[in-house]
């Protein structure tokens, strides 16, 4: 059988011990590569297992031939060379060594205390650097979710590895202070277990940074940028040239700007659907020089939390509710500033829209046919 162990911060005597607890449960281990352990099933047995790091001896000897010389010796004391490592580095200065015997007036195999300390300073380091991955993961979806819950909640391929990074984020979580906890311990025994909840602390950890990592990755390859460079003298402006179910022209919205932009997206997820449209006119890529402007995006969704998330985080929820415009687009409830900002809550909808114009100049009715709202 074969068991994947995680070997970061471990030492000799934790990983003795615990090959020799799985040998009392009738586990033999056979040999290691890399963190893969293979075992085979026998009696249960008390025989002592040690691993021996070997670190080279001599600059001027291949360690084959040290090792070759360190097992006979080992052989010669009473000891069985179960396994010899492969190389731990690219200068192949050190291996591990795997022996057993059921001899009990035989001395225990020379190892290295300071081995040890450096593997109780690993373990620090490696809890260390855990826990600046879980503060930076955190902080990333905090900022992620706050501004853009509308793309988490309508992408399945970010909301599904957002949630198993936030689970595994939970478990990093818990192993980091299991392992702050046991570092904090009087007694300077030490078990492999301990090794290890620092070492599943790291693992899940990185694997939770990578999922968001991948996923927005993901999202880059399904959702390309499909705008380009116009060159006008030294100016380089990105522009779009979508096609938009509602446009400034249906809107009445005056365009006298040197380029035009139109941007349209569309997502499709379990939780959310989404489609999001940009138009704007400008003289130059400074964005304060747009001559006009419209945005809006319009979320369906069966789950009414997910929908007030979107509202809220926009902060449109806030402000003022017009009554009037509510009966007129048959909605449920309208926020307005009053002129540029406009928010529009059906049952199972929410749209949300930024114009130059001022929103009693537009016709509001055109807007929800354009956009197939209630």
């Amino acid at each position: 059988m074969k068991r994947f162990i995680l070997l970061l911060n471990h030492d000799d005597a934790s990983l003795s011990a615990y090959l020799e607890e799985c040998l009392r449960r009738g586990e033999q281990f056979v040999k290691a590569s890399g963190n893969i352990f293979t075992f085979k099933k026998v009696p249960p047995s008390n025989d002592r297992i040690r691993v021996v790091t070997y670190v080279n001896e001599d600059p001027d000897l291949k360690m084959k031939f040290q090792m070759e010389d360190y097992s006979a010796l080992m052989k010669k004391r009473g000891w069985k060379v179960l396994f010899i490592g492969g190389p731990e580095d690219i200068f192949d200065s050190k291996r591990h060594v795997f022996l057993q015997t059921d001899r009990t007036d035989i001395h225990e195999p020379v190892t290295d205390p300071e081995l040890g300390k450096k593997a109780n300073k690993r373990e620090t380091r490696s809890l260390i650097r855990s826990l600046a991955l879980l503060l930076l993961l955190l902080g990333f979806a905090v900022f992620f979710l706050g501004h853009d819950p509308d793309i988490f909640l309508s992408s399945n391929h970010i909301l599904f590895p957002g949630i198993v990074s936030f689970l595994l984020w939970i478990v990093s979580l818990v192993y980091c202070i299991k392992g702050a906890a046991i570092k904090n311990r009087s007694s300077s025994v030490r078990s492999f277990s301990d090794f290890l909840s620092v070492d599943k602390a790291v693992l899940y950890s990185m694997m939770s940074v990578a999922a968001l990592c991948a996923a927005l990755l993901f999202d880059l390859f399904l959702y390309p940028d499909t705008g380009k460079f116009i060159l006008k003298g030294d100016n380089r402006i990105k522009v779009w040239e979508d096609d938009l179910p509602l446009t400034m022209n249906d809107l009445s919205i005056p365009q006298n700007g040197i380029y035009h932009s139109s941007r349209f997206s569309e997502r499709n997820g379990l939780v959310m659907k989404s489609r999001y449209a940009s138009e704007q006119s400008f003289n130059s890529p400074d964005s304060t020089d747009k001559l006009s402007l419209l945005s809006y995006s319009v979320f369906k969704s069966g789950w009414k939390p997910g929908l007030d998330w979107v509202e809220s985080s926009k902060g449109l929820n806030k402000l003022p509710e017009d009554k009037d415009l509510s009966l007129i687009l048959n909605a449920e409830g309208v926020h307005t500033d009053g002129h540029h900002r406009l928010s529009v809550r059906y049952p199972d909808k929410l749209l949300i829209l930024y114009t130059s114009a001022e929103i009693s100049e537009i016709d509001v009715e055109l807007i929800r046919d354009k956009l197939s709202l209630p």
